[in-house]
């Protein structure tokens, strides 16, 4: 039997009724523990970029990766040197072993002639400054052949440039990271002396494989041959160089003469720098 209490009718309590109340104190307790966790979250992530004053947000910004007076290098791109070196973001450059790195580098990209690599701790930025081997000439005659610096070493170079040709016997050209010695050290110093002691008859190619002399295929009034030797070519030197800029000369002045109409092969392999001579 209900009652009437001061004007109003009491009962039982409704079912559900604590439910709904165990509920809403649950789902304010979760509330709250989210909120906290966040808070939380967000203390310990602004106290790891105070504790870790050289994490990577940005590398873009971040990194500046130079190429001396280019702005991207010729054989390896930006996007390589940063990944190698670790650069990438949420990397920690304060803890990163920049030494290494650089030296494994060095040695897996022979087209790197030098690679520093400079941090700065207090503005949170890297600087990588990388200087590539410039080509002078291809070993072989293939559009993929290897490059090579004035250095002597050897490096892939990719397709599009137009280069003179070093041709070795078979097996003779050394690996990418190896240098050239010998007779076909001697064919690339013929071909960096060529460029400023006669640019006007351009080297197109340099045979290394006879026992004797190079033979050099040369471009400029009309396409022809020289057979050239020297003292001491398979040790180059600055006296050597000397040599080869004399020998050349000596073929320029032939050259121009108009004589090479009727000459099919020019010998400059005479002791005397000066005399050449030439077969029909």
């Amino acid at each position: 039997m209900d009652l009437l209490v001061r004007g109003k009718r009491t009962g039982s309590p409704k079912k559900g009724g604590g439910a709904k109340k165990a509920a809403g104190i649950a789902f304010a307790a979760a509330l709250a523990a989210g909120v906290a966790w966040c808070a939380c979250a967000g203390w310990r992530n602004l106290a790891r970029k105070a504790c870790e004053p050289g994490l990577i947000t940005d590398q873009s910004r971040q990194v500046r990766v130079m190429y001396g007076s280019f702005k991207e290098g010729r054989f390896l791109r930006r996007g390589t040197i940063v990944e190698f070196l670790g650069l990438t973001n949420g990397a920690n450059m304060a803890t990163a072993d920049f030494a290494g790195r650089r030296l494994e580098m060095l040695d897996r990209f022979p087209v790197l002639k030098n690679l520093a690599v400079r941090r700065n701790l207090a503005e949170r930025t890297v600087e990588v400054d990388v200087t590539e081997r410039m080509p002078v000439a291809r070993i072989g005659l293939e559009r993929y052949s290897p490059a090579v610096d004035e250095e002597g070493v050897v490096f892939p170079a990719g397709l599009g440039l137009d280069l003179p040709s070093i041709i070795l016997p078979r097996g003779a050209a050394p690996k990418p990271g190896g240098r050239l010695s010998g007779r076909a050290a001697a064919a690339l110093q013929l071909v960096t002396v060529a460029k400023t002691a006669a640019p006007e008859i351009p080297v197109r190619a340099v045979d290394a494989r006879r026992a004797d002399f190079l033979l050099v295929t040369f471009e400029g009034y009309c396409t022809r041959q020289a057979q050239i030797k020297w003292e001491g070519m398979d040790n180059p030197s600055a006296a050597t160089a000397a040599e080869i800029g004399k020998r050349l000369a000596s073929l320029s002045d032939a050259f121009k003469s108009g004589l090479c109409d009727d000459a099919d092969i020019w010998y400059a392999t005479d002791p005397d720098p000066r005399r050449i001579s030439a077969r029909p």
